[in-house]
């Protein structure tokens, strides 16, 4: 049987917030990313297969992904 390679890992998006390192095709750890509403979650799953022909969406899902966070985490 083959041995899968190890996963290269990345800080969480929510750095310097969030300490977790996240695979590398994760943006963000488990319980950030479920303080992501469904909606840009979509969003940052769709601009994300195409960032390459539209970086800039990308960038900016992300960025409401991470404001999305930093709001739920302020009701807290």
């Amino acid at each position: 049987m083959r041995k899968r390679p190890d996963p290269i890992y990345h800080p969480c998006a929510m750095t310097p917030d969030c300490e977790q390192m996240v695979p590398i095709d994760h943006l963000m750890c488990r319980p950030d990313w479920a303080l992501v509403p469904s909606g840009i979650k979509s969003r940052v799953n769709l601009t994300y297969r195409r960032r390459s022909a539209d970086w800039e969406a990308y960038r900016d899902t992300v960025r409401d992904a991470k404001a999305a966070v930093r709001r739920a985490r302020a009701r807290v």
